[in-house]
């Protein structure tokens, strides 16, 4: 029987020629992501040490990321509360419309058409302004979770007793107007949930801030509501009046509808700044990180000629140092490389 004897030398140069394989294929992967990414990949040693412009870099692009979610956040929050605002407008609009229409109708099938109409806008406004994203309410101030508004059937009651045994539109109205306007009247502790300060302004980086605090107990939306609700209640109040009293009420309820289509016109515009101003900074942002990756790409950049060339040579070791152990220790390929 034949027996292998390896001599102390021979153990020795095993040895030797794995531990040049192990320095080459780690110099081979390297070189083969340097060439293939453009970048080197030990920074340390590509910059001698000098880690101080790197780490600068990359703290700012960490300030960057986080510019970059707040002004992703209070996106999220203006275009929601545009969203919102643009319901309430439409309500609006289209409850002036039916108002006005009703108005040429005689007797009260036009009062039973406006009271349906103004029933359903008013419902549709208070859910608009009890939205709530990411569950947070876009306009409870900064108690983002409460409901800021209560539901259309307690708003009705509530101004209802409030109206009661009233014969002529404007004290009617001059009743809704206490309702709704008076600090710390019905509307302000019955009605809004919400909170009485405002939300802080969103921070955009580089000095910047944006805000948007519109709460549902702004005088624009207690507006539009008040027309809503009281037009919603004509025709319960209708066996009261006397036909002139309906008949001005009717005008007194179509001014202001068309009024408050002009003050939610104003609040929308406002938030549309609010809106610009963050795409703007959204934009400058995208900027700032792409040039400031491209400065740390330039300086962690390789000479791609000459990391080509290093591989090129590194890979002509490797098949020579297979061929010298393949000659020593009779190898094949897949074992030279396990």
């Amino acid at each position: 029987m034949n027996v292998t004897q390896l001599s102390l030398g021979d153990l020795a140069g095993n040895f030797l020629l794995r531990r040049q394989n192990a320095a080459l294929k780690q110099s081979l992967t390297r070189l083969t992501n340097e060439v293939t990414t453009g970048r080197a990949q030990d920074s340390v040693s590509h910059l001698a040490g000098r880690l101080s412009t790197l780490s600068a870099l990359e703290r700012d692009l960490d300030l960057i990321g986080a510019h970059r979610l707040a002004v992703s956040e209070a996106g999220v929050q203006a275009t929601s509360m545009q969203a919102a605002l643009g319901q309430v407008h439409d309500s609006v609009a289209g409850l002036a419309e039916t108002v006005g229409m009703a108005s040429l109708v005689p007797g009260s099938a036009g009062r039973d058409s406006v009271t349906v109409v103004a029933r359903q806008t008013l419902g549709t406004m208070l859910s608009s302004l009890n939205t709530q994203v990411a569950g947070r309410s876009l306009f409870a101030g900064t108690d983002i979770a409460a409901q800021p508004l209560q539901d259309a059937d307690t708003l009705q009651e509530a101004l209802r007793a409030s109206l009661a045994g009233l014969t002529t539109a404007e004290d009617i109205m001059s009743a809704a107007d206490a309702f709704f306007d008076t600090e710390g009247g019905v509307f302000d502790t019955d009605i809004y949930q919400g909170a009485d300060t405002n939300l802080a302004p969103f921070v955009l980086g580089g000095g910047q801030t944006v805000r948007l605090d519109i709460r549902a107990d702004d005088p624009a939306l207690k507006s539009a509501i008040k027309t809503a609700a009281v037009t919603s209640l004509i025709e319960d109040m209708a066996p009261n009046l006397a036909s002139n009293e309906v008949e001005n009420l009717f005008d007194a309820v179509t001014g202001r509808a068309i009024g408050d289509q002009d003050r939610l016109t104003r609040l929308r515009g406002e938030l549309g700044f609010a809106e610009q101003r963050i795409d703007i900074r959204h934009v400058e942002l995208a900027s700032m990180k792409s040039n400031t990756e491209q400065a740390r790409n330039d300086l962690l950049s390789v000479d791609m000629y000459q990391s080509a060339t290093e591989l090129e040579s590194v890979q002509q070791q490797l098949e020579t140092l297979y061929t010298l152990t393949a000659r020593s220790a009779r190898l094949s390929l897949v074992n030279f490389l396990s």
